[in-house]
């Protein structure tokens, strides 16, 4: 459990709810361990207190402890008066008594008290009842936790199915009408990916696509459009590269739809396209200069789904 109470992430001061984790679900940072273990409260060492007393193990141990420094007290109680009297010594008066017995049984239970036995008893009894208080606190937790991320692998792999099943059949046949196309004209090529990439910049993903045209003719006016899964993740910036003119993006009010135009003549190098996204998530990209739509993945395995589509 201190290894549980030191970790906190870094960003949002978050602690995990699992002590497997490594990294803030959220933050997607690694989690930090604190300086020092965190204290208790005031209210958890209370309840641990009452869960303490509430033991039986505790209060068998402290009856027994009790009584046999009752029955100490009392024989030693019977040989001092038997001492005296054989002595000659006037008996104690029974304040006396009663003062010398009282001190000899705090000093005992004292001493008591701090037998290695007595301590590690109280320190298991302790222990166990904190360690059933806090994972009583946190199980329900983690158990719902565990649901909703088993709820979100469920709808994830249907959605895959889902797109897989839109992106088939249709486009085949698109694609092999373009290359027939080309062959035979001089129209503009279309654009066919080569290569993709993702990164992460600070805390977003920079998904990376590469570009050549189908043929040695010019470009020319490209118009892409670009979506993310049920606003799983919002788009940040849009951008062309190794283009003659690129236009500013136009982007939603809600961040989830954008819009890019550029105008490319021939190219050597690859046409460079960059999308900035703030979570992981799955991007749908569309034109009419493309070899087909595409549908791509980002860090789909961290996706968070709205709470709406579960």
């Amino acid at each position: 459990m201190a290894e549980l109470g030191n970790k906190r992430c870094p960003q949002c001061g978050r602690r995990p709810l699992d002590i497997r984790l490594v990294q803030c679900p959220d933050c997607h940072v690694p989690f930090e361990y604190d300086a020092a273990p965190p204290a208790l409260t005031p209210a958890q060492l209370a309840e641990i207190t009452r869960q303490i007393f509430k033991s039986g193990r505790f209060w068998f141990a402290f009856i027994l402890l009790l009584v046999l420094l009752v029955a100490s007290g009392m024989v030693l109680i019977h040989f001092t008066g038997r001492n005296i009297a054989l002595g000659g010594v006037a008996p104690p008066t029974q304040s006396q008594i009663a003062e010398m017995t009282s001190g000899q049984v705090s000093n005992q239970v004292a001493a008591a008290f701090r037998d290695p036995k007595i301590q590690a008893t109280i320190e298991e009894v302790a222990t166990r009842r904190a360690s059933e208080i806090m994972t009583n606190a946190i199980w329900p937790s983690l158990e719902n936790f565990r649901t909703e991320m088993r709820i979100a692998n469920d709808e994830l792999a249907k959605r895959r199915g889902d797109l897989a099943v839109l992106s088939n059949g249709v486009h085949s046949a698109q694609i092999a009408a373009s290359h027939i196309l080309n062959a035979v004209s001089n129209t503009s090529p279309f654009l066919e990916l080569v290569d993709q990439g993702i990164t992460r910049s600070s805390n977003n993903f920079v998904l990376t696509l590469y570009f050549r045209p189908s043929n040695d003719n010019p470009v020319g006016e490209v118009e892409l459009a670009a979506g993310t899964y049920r606003q799983t993740a919002k788009i940040l910036s849009f951008t062309a590269r190794n283009v003659s003119r690129v236009e500013p993006p136009i982007i939603n009010d809600i961040g989830d739809a954008a819009d890019l135009k550029f105008t490319a003549g021939r190219v050597d190098a690859p046409i460079i396209v960059e999308l900035v996204l703030t979570d992981a998530t799955i991007v749908r990209i569309v034109g009419d200069s493309l070899e087909q739509e595409l549908t791509l993945y980002v860090a789909a395995d961290q996706m968070r789904l709205p709470r709406a589509s579960r």
